[in-house]
């Protein structure tokens, strides 16, 4: 009879348990209701020390073996049952949001067998101290402690066996520890476990990438980039140092996340120095190299140059220092330009390219996410209708890349200054970015620039974005002068029609500014 009462006293449990889950007024939080009963004959245990993990409070079970939990947030927890003579048990459960979760743990009855325990000490393995707040749980799972100031802590009411214990600690490496539980005896164990910090490697040495060392740049509005990584992947902070002393001294922005500051140059004509300090959680730091860059209102970027022709030693040789020498061809003339001296390009109207052109290196705009082209040109006139390329990479039939005045394909009377980033001439399937040629520009300097990011080209004349075109670069055929384009199979057809003169040619690996643009046309 004895057995039946308490099977119908766990039944009952359970269901008015359940019937609490559907009550009208549940609170927004959950809570657990929990029964214990003693393995040998399901009869309640009263006085049983009820804990849980995460942890929330620490209760005992009534005469009726009942408690409950309250006010708990949603989520799961471990429930820690233990008693004097009672194996410890924890038994998992799911908490809901304003419900009530029931649960029966059942405890086994250790009178009269033998139990064992585990005392043990945590200890740095660097520096040998203590380590207090260490939280000690087992597998198979029975309490969970923490270490006290001396780093100490106690497991009881073990049955015999074999159990893994796990040390953890924020900011410390997690370690396990196998022992051997004996009836009627307490096993002793050290366990060392390791800081982080004693462990911890520090972030990489920070590159800078923009602006380059020894660049002009053009503009007070600058944007300071750079890139770090940390070798043990933690989140890393900067601090930002610039000013005009080498190595710099002035702190423009600490602990920022970004790896990159815009920041407004407060003096003009000036030579500055940056450089920065990356740290990690453990304000480990390293530091990059000390960069200077010039800010000279007014004058030509440098940063990012990778082909530039002054002509001013009358040849074509590249003194961006990245080697992209042209090449003379049929004898272009030199004489006084822009600045110092200028290319003179004579043009030919017999639509053989027997004219003089500057062949230019193969360039893989292709692989840039963004570049500029800037030039100056001064039209002397046409020898053929049809137009001439100013600067070109590519055939017109498969798609180029350039600045070119050539007749509007829908009227193939009107000249138009052509700027295109992967266009097509042959039916004019992909349009290039044109404007109508001005005749007035003829027999004077113009400065033409072509700009190329985030899949749209833009057009300058005379320092003035002059409009912006979608525009996809495929593959460009290794064709490229100055002063010549090339069309149809293999570049069979090419002319040299126009006679003009060319200086300062530059592109840059980069998208220059609206304000760069216009320091390249004074």
């Amino acid at each position: 009879m004895l057995k039946l009462s308490v099977v119908f006293l766990i039944v009952s449990f359970l269901f008015i348990s359940a019937c609490s889950d559907n009550a009208t007024n549940a609170p927004a939080s959950g809570s657990i209701n929990g029964l214990v009963v003693n393995a040998k004959d399901q009869a309640p245990v009263k006085g049983v020390n009820i804990t849980t993990d995460p942890v929330t409070v620490s209760i005992l079970s009534d005469a009726e073996g009942k408690f409950e939990i309250k006010d708990l947030q949603e989520g799961e927890y471990s429930i820690i049952a233990s008693k004097l003579d009672f194996v410890t048990n924890t038994v998992k459960v799911k908490v809901n949001s304003g419900k009530a979760t029931s649960t029966v743990i059942v405890l086994t009855d250790t009178a009269g067998q033998s139990i064992g325990s585990i005392e043990g000490t945590v200890i740095n393995a660097v520096t040998s101290l203590p380590v207090s707040g260490v939280s000690i749980s087992t597998e198979p799972a029975s309490t969970t402690v923490a270490t006290d100031s001396n780093g100490k802590f106690l497991l009881q009411y073990l049955a015999p066996g074999h159990y893994n214990i796990n040390a953890k600690k924020l900011d410390y490496n997690s370690v396990s520890q196998s022992v051997e539980v004996l009836g009627g005896k307490t096993v002793t164990v050290v366990i060392n476990i390791t800081d982080k910090k004693s462990t911890n490697t520090p972030p990489d040495k920070p590159v800078l990438l923009e602006p380059y060392h020894n660049e002009i740049v053009v503009d007070s509005n600058i944007t300071l980039k750079w890139t770090c990584d940390d070798p043990d992947g933690d989140a890393l902070k900067y601090d930002v140092m610039l000013s005009e002393n080498n190595p710099p001294d002035k702190f423009i922005a600490k602990n920022i996340t970004a790896n990159q500051l815009m920041y407004i140059l407060p003096k003009d004509s000036a030579a500055y120095y940056w450089k920065i300090i990356a740290k990690d959680k453990y304000d480990t730091f390293s530091e990059s190299d000390v960069y200077r860059f010039d800010y000279i209102k007014g004058h030509a970027p440098t940063g990012g140059m990778i082909l530039h022709y002054t002509f001013d030693n009358k040849d074509a040789n590249d003194n961006s220092q990245y080697g992209n020498n042209g090449i003379l061809k049929n004898n272009p003339e030199f004489m006084p330009g822009k600045f110092g001296y200028c290319a003179r390009l004579v043009g030919t109207e017999d639509l053989k390219g027997n004219g003089s052109y500057i062949e230019l290196p193969a360039i893989n705009f292709k692989s840039m996410p963004a570049f500029t082209i800037s030039l100056w040109i001064y039209e002397e006139s046409l020898q053929y209708y049809g137009g001439e390329a100013y600067i070109n990479w590519g055939i017109s039939s498969n798609g180029w890349i350039g600045i070119a005045n050539y007749v509007n394909s829908t009227n193939n009377k009107i000249l138009t200054v052509n700027f295109s980033c992967g266009a097509i001439l042959e039916g004019w399937e992909k349009v290039p970015l044109w404007v109508p040629f001005d005749t007035t520009f003829r027999n004077k300097w113009v400065h033409y620039a072509l700009v190329f990011k985030e899949g749209f080209v833009y057009g300058y004349i005379n320092g003035k974005q002059i409009g912006e075109k979608a525009q996809v670069i495929g593959d460009i055929d290794n064709y490229a002068a100055i002063g010549k384009h090339w069309w149809s199979y293999k570049g069979l057809h090419n002319t040299t029609s126009m006679t003009f003169r060319v200086d300062e040619v530059r592109v840059y690996k980069r998208a220059l500014s609206d304000t760069e643009i216009k320091a390249l046309a004074k």
